[in-house]
């Protein structure tokens, strides 16, 4: 059986096979390729942090005061102020007490399904820098490119970037998906691919963007863009779980 890597925010969980799989050296996560980008295009992308003030997790605002994530980023109650608005880890934009923590009670951590938490927190007054998103209620067009952001390893194992980026990814059918990931598929995620770009450790719970709509979270994949395909919880699976506790 081939060796399974998952992305948490801050370990790497291997599940027994027969190739190692690369392990990051460094405690925090960077996107593998991309480019640096212009936080102000990305408004809704922020980044969830510890009492130490230390970037683990990616999120996505979708209103002025709740952030979609990964419930394995915050299911052991890590999670406690979200910074939006900012591009860089250790200065800029405004910074958000996590007020209440709901993880779909349906999340399991070993098989990485239901992986889709939402955090309530102080709201989001100013949107000169933060800004929600829009939400995806479909894909069905697996042709245009897609984008991935956050702040994740640049490479398994290298250095750290203090900066924002943004790499464009290309999704696959669910079929190919299931080819891919074998009994680690299930049919609420999406998967994507691209050449030298993918996400990495600590993007996990950001944002995939489709046609300028959030469209996954960041949930597991093998370190780091090397062809295998990285998984997405779809959110679009999950928009009546979401609406449900806004409410």
């Amino acid at each position: 059986m081939k060796r399974l890597c998952f992305y948490f925010p801050t370990i790497l969980i291997i599940i027994s096979g027969e190739n190692p799989c690369l392990a990051a050296e460094e405690d925090e996560s960077r996107i593998v390729g991309g480019f640096e980008a212009n936080k102000a295009d990305y408004p809704y992308a922020v980044s969830l942090r510890d009492p130490n003030n230390h970037h683990f997790c990616g999120g996505t605002l979708i209103d002025h005061e709740h952030v979609v994530t990964a419930a394995h980023c915050v299911a052991g109650g890590r999670s406690n102020v979200v910074v939006v608005g900012s591009d860089s880890l250790d200065k800029g934009g405004s910074t958000h007490k996590v007020i209440s923590t709901t993880v779909h009670p349906e999340y399991d951590p070993k098989l990485v399904v239901n992986d889709i938490a939402l955090l309530k927190i102080e709201p989001v007054t100013s949107y000169k820098f933060s800004f929600p998103v829009r939400m995806q209620s479909n894909l069905s067009d697996y042709e245009n490119p897609c984008y991935v952001m956050g702040w994740g390893l640049t490479e398994a194992g290298g250095k750290l970037s203090n900066k924002f980026k943004v790499a464009e990814v290309h999704p696959v059918s669910p079929t190919h998906c299931e080819e891919e990931w074998k009994e680690a598929y299930n049919p609420n995620v999406i998967c994507t691919t691209s050449d030298g770009n993918s996400a990495c450790q600590g993007d996990s719970g950001g944002p995939l963007i489709c046609d300028e709509k959030f469209t996954g979270i960041v949930s597991f994949g093998k370190p780091c863009a090397t062809g295998k395909p990285d998984v997405f919880t779809s959110v679009f699976a999950y928009n009546e779980w979401i609406d449900k506790n806004m409410e």
